[in-house]
């Protein structure tokens, strides 16, 4: 029997894709010693923190339900089954990081450098953010971003990732209080394409629209009080579609940080499109301008 060394970092979210596998597959990966495993928390219901968040306090935090408990056991398991040493578990502070590394793995260390931004107490972390976003922009000329302002509905969020996943969209931004990530609801509606496009959570999206634009970058908002319909734009380069909420459309103070607003034309006996729905009709005629250009 040999046993094997590893490092566990537990975390609040992710910005990456991943791939699932399975049991066995995880196991002939982990055969050789110095390995680092970043895991996110175990399931707590619901998205975000409360308002009156504070890090210091689990009650006003969203924890950990019994399955998550259950979850967290069994992973504990699973590297206990398989005689995998854990040299060293590393928790952000959040609660339900804390929670799953005790039920899984008993003792751990807390590192701050490990939080997600959800507070303003971490906001000057978002340095990090713009980071990875120039990174991925770094040499490419032309893009083409999602962003959506105030989409809480999980539903319609896994719907426009699967209309972007399937148009070829470069990548979906997102405010990260915002994003469900732990929604079924946003799962089931996305239909396997999560993996398939690259999502950005930032703390400020006025604060990457600024950096965007800086970044040769063209933001249009969807609005309806667009003078022109967005077929009449000519797509070329680096482009931000915005898209605002479903009951009240994009906020004044983000409209500000757009260059152009347009419209989508339909039957003036219809008051408005679902967000997915509009998004969907974009990223195809965008998808179409890219083949036939």
């Amino acid at each position: 029997m040999r046993l094997i060394k590893i490092t566990i970092l537990l975390l609040i979210s992710f910005n990456i894709s991943f791939k699932v596998i399975s049991a066995n597959d995880l196991q002939n990966i982990l055969r050789d010693n110095g390995k680092i495993i970043f895991i996110r928390h175990a399931y707590a219901p619901g998205g975000g923190d409360p308002d009156g968040f504070d890090i210091a306090n689990c009650a006003s935090q969203r924890n950990l339900n019994s399955e998550g408990i259950a979850q967290s056991i069994r992973i504990g398991k699973f590297f206990e089954e398989n005689d995998i040493i854990i040299d060293k578990v590393l928790s952000s502070e959040w609660c339900r990081c804390k929670e799953t590394a005790k039920y899984a793995f008993n003792n751990y260390e807390t590192k701050s450098f490990l939080n997600s931004f959800f507070s303003q107490r971490f906001a000057h972390n978002k340095v990090k953010q713009i980071k990875e976003l120039k990174e991925f922009i770094k040499g490419k000329n032309n893009l083409t971003f999602v962003c959506i302002d105030e989409v809480t509905d999980p539903r319609n969020i896994g719907s426009l990732i699967r209309s972007a996943s399937s148009f070829h969209i470069d990548g979906l931004i997102v405010k990260e209080r915002q994003f469900p990530s732990d929604s079924k609801l946003m799962y089931k509606a996305a239909s396997g394409c999560m993996e398939h496009i690259n999502i950005f959570e930032v703390s400020n999206i006025n604060s990457t629209l600024k950096n965007l634009r800086e970044k040769n970058f063209w933001v249009y908002g969807f609005d309806a009080r667009g003078e022109k319909d967005f077929t009449d734009i000519k797509w070329e380069g680096k482009n931000v579609l915005l898209f605002g909420s479903e009951g009240f459309g994009m906020r004044e103070h983000t409209g500000k940080y757009t260059d152009f607003l347009v419209k989508i034309d339909i039957n003036k006996d219809v008051e408005s499109l679902n967000i997915s729905n509009s998004a969907a009709i974009v990223f195809h005629h965008l998808s179409y301008l890219k083949k036939n250009s």
